[in-house]
C-alpha cells in the first residue's frame, strides 16, 4: 500500500512539473513572440553603440583598444566587419612589432573564423603560434582558441571519422586549457558545466549553470549563452520541454541584445516543427534566415538553409490544403447564399400572404372583441338574474321551512309534519335544477370515480346533494343547513367532511369549486 501511495505521489509530481514547464514555455513563446516584432529596434540599439565608436575611432591616436570594442560589438552580429577590425589590429601590431597585441589578434581571428565555418583557415591562422613561449593567460585564450575551432569543425564534420578526430583533438586542448585556467574564472565554471554535461554528470553541470546564472544579468548577453548551454544539458537528458524552454530564454536575450548569430531560434524551430507547429516554425526559421544574411557566415547558411526548405515546403503545403478547404468552403458559402436568396424570396412571399392574414385576423379580432364584450354584458346580467335566483330561492327555502314548523306545533302530526317536509325536499329539487341542470354531473366531477354519487330511481337530489347545493345557494353555514333539511347540525357536518375526504383535489378547495359549479367566465 506504501509502494502504490509512493508511486502515486511520484505520478502527480511528474504530472505538476510537466504543466508547469507547459506553462512556462506558454509565456516565453509569448515573450518571444512579441520581442520579434522589436528586432529592428534592438539591433538599432547595437548598431547606435557601433556609431558612437565609430565617430570616437575618428579622431583617436592609438585605435587598437577601440577596434578591439568593435570587434566584440561585431562578433555576434557582423562577421565581415567584425573579422575586418581584427585584421587592422594585426596589420597594426605586426608594423609596430608589437607582439602580445600580434598574438592577442591572431587568436581573435582564429576564433572568429572558427565560428564562420572556416576551419582549415582558423588552423592555418594558429599553426604558427608557439605555445612554449607564451603567458598563462596567452595560452588560456590560445587553448580555449583551438578547443574551439577542433570543437566546432567536429561538430559540423560530414564523415564520422574526421568528426571523431576533431572532437578527439578538441579534448586534448580542452584538458591543455584546464592546466592554465584560473580556479575561480568565469571560463573555467564554463569549461567545468560542459565536461560534466560531456560526462552524463547532468546533475552537477547544471548546478554550475545554477552559479553561471546567477552571476550575470537576466537576458544579457552573456546569458544568452548560459541559458545555450544549459538546454544542450537537458537535451542529452532527454527533456525536450526544459530544452526549449531554456532555448527559448537564450533565443529571447539574443534578439534584445541585438545578436544575429543565434543558433537557439533556429533550434527552436525545428522544435515546434517536430511538434507540428509550423506557423511559430515557418516564423522563427524565417527569422533565424534573415539574421544569417545579416551576420554573413556561410555556416549559418548550412544550418538554416535546409531546415528553412523542409518547414517552408510542410507550411506551404498546409497553407495550400488551408487554401483548398478555404476554396470548398467559399464554394459551400456561395451555394449556401443563392440558397438562402431563394429563401429569402420564399420568406418576403409568405410574409406578404401573412401580412394579409394578419390584417383579416385583426380584423376578426376586433369582431370578437366587440362579440365578447357583448357576451361579458349577457354574463353580467345573467349572474345579477341567477344571482336574484338564489336569493329567492333561499328566501323561499327560509319561509317554507318556517311554515313547517309552524304546522308541527298546529297539527302535532308527525305523518303530517314529514310529508310536508317530502313535499319541501321535491319542490326544492326541482327548483334547483331548474336553476342548474348539470349540478349533479359536475358535482360529481369533483370526486373520485369511485365517490361519485348514484341517486335511486326518481330521486332528483339525496341528502348530500342537496346540502352541497344550499351552499351553492350561498348557505354555507352547517347550523341553518340543518334546520332547512331537517337534520341535526352535527349530522350536516358529518355528511360535509364526508364528501370533502372524497374530493379529487384539495379538500380545502372543494367547497369554493361547488360554489362555482354553473358559472362561466370571458
Amino acid at each position: 500500500m506504501n509502494t502504490f501511495r509512493k508511486i502515486l505521489t511520484s505520478v502527480m509530481v511528474l504530472n505538476a512539473s510537466v504543466c508547469c514547464a507547459n506553462t512556462m514555455c506558454d509565456s516565453l513563446f509569448r515573450v518571444f513572440d512579441h520581442e520579434l516584432e522589436l528586432t529592428q529596434y534592438y539591433i538599432n540599439i547595437r548598431q547606435a553603440r557601433i556609431d558612437s565608436l565609430l565617430h570616437v575611432r575618428s579622431s583617436a591616436a592609438d585605435t587598437y583598444d577601440i577596434n578591439c570594442i568593435l570587434t566584440y560589438e561585431y562578433q555576434h552580429y557582423k562577421s565581415k566587419e567584425a573579422r575586418d577590425y581584427v585584421l587592422l589590429n594585426l596589420e597594426s601590431a605586426e608594423t609596430d612589432a608589437d607582439e602580445d597585441r600580434r598574438l592577442e589578434s591572431t587568436i581573435r581571428l582564429g576564433f572568429l573564423l572558427a565560428s564562420t565555418g572556416n576551419f582549415n583557415e582558423a588552423v592555418d591562422v594558429m599553426t604558427p603560434l608557439k605555445s612554449s613561449v607564451m603567458s598563462l593567460a596567452e595560452k588560456a585564450a590560445y587553448y580555449d582558441c583551438m578547443n574551439h575551432i577542433y570543437g566546432e569543425a567536429g561538430f559540423y564534420s560530414n564523415t564520422e571519422t574526421m568528426r571523431q578526430r576533431y572532437f578527439h583533438l578538441a579534448d586534448l586542448y580542452d584538458d591543455s586549457l584546464s592546466l592554465v585556467l584560473p580556479s575561480n574564472s568565469v571560463r573555467h565554471y564554463r569549461q567545468l558545466e560542459a565536461q560534466l554535461r560531456n560526462r552524463g554528470m547532468y546533475s552537477s553541470s547544471l548546478s554550475i549553470s545554477d552559479s553561471l546564472l546567477a552571476s550575470t544579468d537576466e537576458y544579457s548577453q552573456a546569458y544568452a549563452a548560459y541559458a545555450f548551454c544549459r538546454s544542450e544539458t537537458y537535451r542529452m537528458m532527454g527533456d525536450e520541454q526544459s530544452q526549449l524552454e531554456w532555448l527559448l530564454r537564450s533565443a529571447i536575450a539574443d534578439v534584445r541584445n541585438g545578436i544575429t548569430d543565434n543558433g537557439s531560434s533556429w533550434m527552436v524551430a525545428r522544435i515546434c516543427y517536430n511538434k507540428g507547429d509550423l506557423k511559430r516554425a515557418y516564423r522563427y526559421i524565417e527569422y533565424s534566415l534573415d539574421n544569417s544574411n545579416i551576420y554573413g557566415a556561410t555556416l549559418r547558411h548550412g544550418q538554416v538553409g535546409p531546415l528553412m526548405s523542409i518547414i517552408n515546403n510542410a507550411y506551404q503545403h498546409r497553407l495550400r490544403r488551408q487554401q483548398a478547404m478555404l476554396y470548398g468552403l467559399l464554394a459551400g458559402i456561395s451555394v449556401l447564399s443563392v440558397a438562402l436568396v431563394f429563401l429569402l424570396l420564399l420568406i418576403h412571399r409568405r410574409n406578404r400572404k401573412l401580412h394579409r392574414l394578419h390584417r383579416q385576423t385583426e380584423s376578426l379580432n376586433e369582431e370578437m372583441s366587440r362579440m365578447n364584450e357583448q357576451l361579458r354584458q349577457t354574463n353580467l346580467s345573467l349572474r345579477e338574474s341567477n344571482h336574484v335566483k338564489e336569493e329567492y330561492i333561499a328566501h323561499y327555502l327560509n319561509l317554507y321551512s318556517e311554515y313547517i314548523d309552524r304546522l308541527k306545533h298546529l297539527k302535532r302530526d308527525p305523518e303530517f309534519t314529514q310529508h310536508e317536509v317530502e313535499r319541501f325536499y321535491q319542490v326544492f329539487d326541482s327548483t334547483f335544477l331548474s336553476i342548474y341542470p348539470d349540478f349533479v354531473e359536475q358535482f360529481n366531477s369533483l370526486l373520485q370515480d369511485d365517490s361519485r354519487i348514484i341517486l335511486k330511481k326518481g330521486e332528483l337530489l339525496n341528502t348530500e346533494l342537496r346540502i352541497f347545493a344550499l351552499i351553492r345557494l350561498g348557505i354555507t353555514n352547517s347550523a341553518k343547513i340543518a334546520e332547512l333539511l331537517r337534520y341535526s347540525a352535527n349530522t350536516i357536518y358529518n355528511y360535509r367532511a364526508k364528501i370533502k375526504n372524497n374530493a379529487k383535489g384539495n379538500r380545502d378547495d372543494f367547497e369554493e369549486a361547488v360554489q362555482r359549479i354553473g358559472t362561466f367566465t370571458l
